[in-house]
C-alpha cells in the first residue's frame, strides 16, 4: 500500500524529480570542485613531480622484477635437461639393471624384492628430481632478483646523480657512495 502511492507518486513528479537530482547533484560537483581549489587541493603546474617520480621509479622496478621473473623461468627449464641427465647417469643405469632382471620372470619372492627396490629408486629419483629444480629455481630466483634489484638501484643513483649535477651530495646515500668512493 505505501510503496503503491510512493511509486503514483514517483510515476507522477518524475520530469521533477530528474531535474532536482540534476540540479542537487550539479551543485554538490560544483561545491566540491570549489572546495578544492580553495584549499589546495588542485595541484598546480609544478605541484606533484615528486609523486610522480616516484610512481615512475615504482613502475620501473616491477619492470626489472617482471623481466627478471621471465629470465629466471628462462634459465631454468635450459637448466633441467642436464638435471635430468644427471639424474639418469646417477640412477637410471641401476633402474635399467632391475627392469632386465625382472624381466626374466624371476622367482616370486625375489620377484616382490625387485618391484620394492624399483619403487624406491624410482621414487628417490622422483624426489630427487623435485629437489634439484626446486632448488636451482629458487637459487636462480634468488640471484638474479638480487642482480636486478641492484642494477634498478644503480641506475637510479646513475638518474639521481644526473639530476645533481654541481658535485654536492645533499642527500645521505650520496654522501655515503661519495665517502664510499673516496
Amino acid at each position: 500500500m505505501v510503496l503503491g502511492r510512493a511509486w503514483r507518486f514517483i510515476k507522477r513528479h518524475r520530469g521533477k524529480l530528474a531535474l532536482g537530482g540534476a540540479l542537487v547533484g550539479g551543485g554538490a560537483y560544483l561545491l566540491h570542485w570549489w572546495w578544492l581549489s580553495r584549499s589546495g587541493g588542485r595541484r598546480g603546474a609544478g605541484q606533484g613531480d615528486d609523486e610522480v617520480t616516484a610512481l615512475l621509479s615504482e613502475l620501473e622496478r616491477a619492470q626489472f622484477l617482471r623481466s627478471t621473473g621471465r629470465n629466471c623461468t628462462t634459465t631454468v627449464a635450459a637448466l633441467l635437461p642436464g638435471i635430468a641427465a644427471q639424474l639418469d647417469a646417477d640412477l637410471g643405469l641401476a633402474l635399467q639393471q632391475i627392469t632386465a632382471e625382472l624381466r626374466t620372470k624371476p622367482a616370486p619372492d625375489r620377484r616382490a624384492e625387485l618391484c620394492d627396490q624399483l619403487r624406491a629408486r624410482a621414487f628417490a629419483r622422483l624426489l630427487a628430481s623435485v629437489y634439484a629444480s626446486c632448488g636451482s629455481l629458487l637459487c636462480a630466483h634468488v640471484q638474479l632478483h638480487l642482480l636486478a634489484g641492484l642494477l634498478c638501484q644503480q641506475k637510479r643513483d646513475a638518474a639521481g646523480a644526473a639530476v645533481n649535477e654541481d658535485g654536492d651530495a645533499s642527500d645521505s646515500r650520496n654522501r655515503r657512495q661519495h665517502e664510499i668512493s673516496e
